[in-house]
Parts: C-alpha cells; sequence; structure tokens
C-alpha cells in the first residue's frame, strides 16, 4: 500500500488537504518558497500521531524520525540523507498543557540572553535534554520549523543549538502563525535566518501583546486575505484586513481564528512554489 492510498491518507483528502512537498534533493537547492512549502508541511504533520507522522515523513522522502514528547510538548527530528529538521508542534485543542503554556506571558531569564515567554520556554525545558543530546551528534543541515506555539517552541530551540547545543549550527527557521517570544535583547542575540509567515488576521501574531516588552523578530512573509503573499504595510495592509474581516462576517467566520489554521498558510506558499518553479526563479 503506497502513501497516499492509506486510510491516513484517503482521510486527509477528504478533509480537503492533501500532502504535495517532496524532499528530493538538499533544502538548500530548492526556491524560497518550495522550501517554505516543505516546512509549512511538516509543521502541521507534526500535529499527528508518530505513526501518521511516520507514514508522511516517509511520503516526503525522509527516512529518519525521532519524537520527542514530554508532559503535552512535542517535537520532531526528522532527517533523510541531506539535511536534518526539527518540527515542533503547536497547540492542541483541548490540552491544558498547551493553553497552561500559552497563558503565562510573564517574562523569564532565558538560559540565552534577554527575556522569554515564560511558557513557551517552559514547554523547550520539558524537551531540551534529550532534544539536544540528539542534535549534538547531528552532522547535516539543520532547519528549524512550527506552527503557532510550534513556532515560538522552534525559535526557542534554535537559539538554544545556535549558541552550542547542536553540532551544526542552524541555517534557517521558519515559523507560521507564531505569538511573539520574547523581549528585544532576546530575539535579537542570534543572527540567525528566521522567516516569519504570518496569515493575513491570525490572532496568534499579535500575542502576546507588544505594549508589555514582547517583539517578533525575522523576515516577515505577509498572506493578505486574498491569499496573495503581499508586501503590504500600515493603512494599506490594515484596509485589507478589515475587508477580510467584514467578508468573513457575512460567512459566519471570524477571520482572526480560521487564518491560524495551517491549511491557510500551505495554500498560498503552494501556490507561490508551483510559480517559482514554472519561472525558475528563487525570489527571496
Amino acid at each position: 500500500m503506497t502513501a497516499t492510498t492509506s486510510p491516513f491518507f484517503k482521510e486527509l483528502d477528504y478533509l480537503g488537504h492533501r500532502w504535495n512537498a517532496q524532499a528530493d534533493r538538499p533544502i538548500a537547492e530548492m526556491g524560497f518558497y518550495r522550501r517554505a512549502h516543505l516546512l509549512a508541511e511538516l509543521s502541521f504533520a507534526s500535529y499527528w500521531a508518530e505513526e501518521y507522522m511516520r507514514e508522511l515523513c516517509d511520503h516526503f522522502g525522509f527516512q529518519e524520525l525521532r519524537h520527542f514528547s514530554f508532559q503535552g510538548a512535542h517535537a520532531y527530528v526528522i532527517g533523510n540523507e541531506h539535511d536534518s529538521i526539527v518540527a515542533c508542534r503547536g497547540t492542541e485543542a483541548g490540552d491544558w498543557n498547551d493553553i497552561r503554556a500559552t497563558l503565562k506571558i510573564w517574562k523569564a531569564t532565558a538560559t540565552t540572553i534577554g527575556k522569554v515567554h515564560s511558557g513557551f520556554n517552559a514547554e523547550v525545558d520539558h524537551l531540551w535534554p534529550e532534544l539536544e543530546e540528539a542534535l549534538q551528534s547531528n552532522t547535516r543541515p539543520l532547519y528549524f520549523t512550527g506552527h503557532s506555539l510550534g513556532g515560538a517552541m522552534a525559535l526557542i530551540c534554535a537559539g538554544r543549538s545556535e549558541l552550542g547545543g547542536s553540532a551544526t549550527p542552524p541555517q534557517e527557521i521558519q515559523t507560521f502563525g507564531c505569538p511573539r517570544v520574547g523581549n528585544h535583547r532576546y530575539i535579537t542575540h542570534c543572527m540567525l535566518r528566521k522567516i516569519r509567515w504570518v496569515n493575513n488576521n491570525d490572532f496568534a501574531t499579535r500575542l502576546p501583546p507588544a505594549i508589555i516588552g514582547f517583539r517578533h523578530s525575522g523576515l516577515e512573509m505577509y498572506i493578505d486575505g486574498r491569499g496573495n503573499i503581499s508586501g503590504l504595510t500600515g493603512m494599506r495592509r490594515l484596509g485589507r484586513r478589515l475587508a477580510s474581516f467584514t467578508r468573513g462576517l457575512t460567512r459566519a467566520r471570524i477571520d482572526h481564528f480560521s487564518d491560524h489554521l495551517m491549511p491557510g498558510y500551505i495554500a498560498p506558499i503552494l501556490r507561490a512554489a508551483r510559480v517559482e518553479s514554472l519561472q525558475g526563479t528563487v525570489p527571496v
């Protein structure tokens, strides 16, 4: 039975999502959007149980998978002959541990530099001893990714890895719907390549509030309410967001929540990856 004909894949096809990413070459040789698409798919896949994640990784082209979990915190280390990827799982509905971690918005002293979100940092603390041990033996290019809480965890893990927590320094971090993680000193202490995807009105990307000292970092890639990856800023972005929110209300949908779901990130990135492939360009 092939991956795409297994009962699991049929179920996902029924839900409207098809897994299109392929790791048939080193990630560094992929175009920007194709790389983003692969990492987005892995971030989404990390929500599934290990048996399904293993099936998905085989479908993508990864032969290695290690699952790390403790008290509701989860991360996968995924690998093939070219690369290693750490994919952290985001908030699961109904999981009190995840909800509690998100609500702990007071800042704690980071193990690196500056102040970091206490709840997110504690989630990484649960996994870090075993995860660090695994990364110390890694000799391949290393990438980090995650959605929502998983994105915050990926940023913290990558920061620790960059300061000696892994044998090879991280190449890149791509997060999707990631909240703010720490203060200015914390988010600027390492010079890693960070790509931060924001889908339209996604509420999680505006939390915790900047007014209490939390900041974002990295290159922001904004997806507008029409599903276009755009450079809109300021009043033009605000206008587009308000228009999208109003349209959503007429369809009994609240953008701030629906825009946080991973399929809303994957579809526009996949379209951009297909255009990139046709054009033979790497635009970012």
